[in-house]
């Protein structure tokens, strides 16, 4: 029903109207997430384009357009060898994060990995979907190097452990569509206290985004309303492995030793 509606107006739509509506058609299952302020800036126009691209099209606005879309995608049947199809597309869309994600900002990386190493402390936060990414980053880095804090989401009910951030640390931040107010209020606080704030994030706008001396961007394009974190995890690991290049394996070495010690790991079958 879209794809008609668009085809049927689509000679009548400035270049602006034409490139929203390519969008939309392009991520077909993604419109019932994006409000008008995340397509806007996807094409950098103003949301008002978008209101008014919807109004074009016979909707009351953006979110009549929304609800509509909402509805024949619910109405869908089913597709035909549905778990082959979800597998390639699913691929397809990995591939391509890969592909944007080589356009990398290689100088912010390194930028940003100077203040992870040379900072008294490293804080990181991520919430909501972001919290396996921020978890994963704290697992790494504190292998690297002490002084390594990882925020929990109860820092929003117990705001107190931030008491601790002090002049010259370093909030790592990762976040993503739809940003969390937590997320502004945790870094409006660390930098209130004279921590610098590093972002990793998809790019959406956010309040955060003028807080931040450093942003970095990275693609987290999914399927089925789905964001991808596979690129934002690759990050993790990339930042890793610039640290340890920056450190040193001492502190690593010993924490084998502590593992050894502790007998943390099953040790393979000598026989």
């Amino acid at each position: 029903m879209i794809r008609e509606v668009v085809n049927e107006h689509y000679t009548q739509l400035t270049r602006s109207e034409q490139a929203i509506a390519q969008l939309l058609l392009d991520r077909m299952e993604e419109v019932p997430f994006l409000n008008a302020t995340e397509v806007a800036f996807a094409l950098n126009l103003y949301p008002s384009s978008v209101t008014r691209f919807a109004q074009k099209l016979g909707f009351k606005g953006y979110p009549d357009l929304q609800l509509s879309v909402r509805k024949e995608l619910r109405a869908a049947p089913p597709q035909a060898s549905s778990a082959t199809s979800i597998v390639a597309r699913h691929l397809s869309s990995e591939t391509k994060n890969f592909e944007e994600l080589q356009k990398l900002d290689a100088s912010c990386v390194e930028r940003m990995v100077d203040s992870l190493v040379t900072a008294p402390q490293v804080w990181i936060f991520g919430p909501r979907s972001s919290l396996g990414v921020a978890d994963l980053m704290a697992h790494f880095l504190s292998f690297l190097r002490p002084g390594v804090n990882h925020l929990p989401p109860s820092v929003g009910h117990f705001p107190e452990r931030l008491l601790d951030v002090r002049q010259g640390d370093v909030l790592l931040m990762f976040t993503l569509q739809r940003h969390s107010t937590l997320a502004t209020r945790v870094a409006q606080d660390a930098t209130n206290r004279g921590a610098t704030l590093l972002i990793v994030s998809d790019g959406g706008p956010a309040p955060i985004n003028t807080l931040a001396s450093q942003l970095l961007t990275v693609p987290v394009r999914g399927i089925g309303g789905f964001v991808s974190l596979t690129a934002m995890m690759s990050v993790c690991i990339l930042f890793g492995v610039a640290c340890a290049e920056r450190l040193g394996p001492e502190r690593l070495l010993d924490a084998e030793a502590l593992w050894d010690r502790f007998e943390l790991y099953e040790k393979p079958d000598s026989r």
